[in-house]
């Protein structure tokens, strides 16, 4: 399951989520957790997320 948040207001938004994902294997057994996935990315070169 997979956490969002936004917040927003007339200087910026503010965006985040967090990083795990699950992988199965297509019958609901779970195989793998990682804890570092990306799931924030830039839709513009003016737009960076923080490193």
């Amino acid at each position: 399951m997979t956490c969002e948040v936004a917040v927003m207001n007339k200087r910026g938004i503010a965006l985040a989520a967090d990083s795990a994902v699950t992988w199965t294997d297509g019958y609901g057994n779970r195989n793998k957790v990682d804890y570092t996935a990306k799931k924030l990315f830039s839709l513009s070169r003016n737009c960076r997320p923080p490193s």
